[in-house]
């Protein structure tokens, strides 16, 4: 409990509302207020953050995240709505692309083990579908962003068949490989580079 004047007895009540007829009550009000969207708005900002770390000049601060035990995290948010988990996206995208001398294979287990490959599979349905949707739409020369997110989820899903026996493990699961098959299933001829290249 919070420290108050006056040593015993109960801490005081909280002031009420100013005479205007504004203002808050007390912390469970503001929770109220804030409510679902004042903590979406708290996660995206901290996407934000996340994102300009591991997008920076200095490769250093992406293996820091992965230091700090970031995968795990940034795998957790694939799973949020739009746009954290696009954010999620393009900093794994950024983090497994760092200079040649970080090890692939060792940020792949560490995906592995944060059961990454089953939401990786389910933003690619997503991605696939949008994009498959938009195909022949006059876009006023507007990259397809559905298309970008489909193909560097692909890319990161690819790296995971190239792994070892625990990161393709991961990838075996059930849920996974129905979830791809369901993607192949929408059409070869429609497919992302990436996925196009080994039929």
């Amino acid at each position: 409990p919070p420290l108050h004047a006056g040593g015993g007895g109960a801490p005081p009540r909280p002031p009420g509302p100013p005479a205007g007829g504004g203002g808050v009550r007390n912390s469970d009000t503001a929770l109220t207020i804030g409510g679902v969207e004042g903590w979406r708005m708290t996660q995206q900002q901290a996407a934000v953050v996340l994102h300009s770390v591991c997008w920076g000049s200095d490769p250093t601060h992406g293996r820091m995240i992965v230091a700090c035990g970031g995968i795990p995290v940034l795998v957790g948010l694939l799973c949020a709505d739009p746009p954290v988990n696009h954010v999620a996206l393009d900093c794994l995208w950024a983090i497994v692309n760092l200079p040649p001398h970080t090890p692939k294979l060792d940020l792949c287990r560490l995906l592995a083990r944060a059961k990454g490959a089953e939401p990786l599979a389910r933003m690619l349905e997503f991605a696939f579908s949008d994009a498959s949707k938009l195909q022949g739409v006059d876009s006023d020369g507007w990259t397809n962003l559905a298309w970008q997110q489909a193909d560097r989820v692909s890319s990161l899903l690819v790296l995971f068949s190239l792994g070892d026996s625990v990161v393709r493990g991961d990838l075996a699961g059930a849920s996974t490989l129905s979830l791809l098959l369901g993607v192949v299933e929408l059409g070869h001829s429609s497919l992302p580079p990436r996925l196009r290249k080994p039929y």
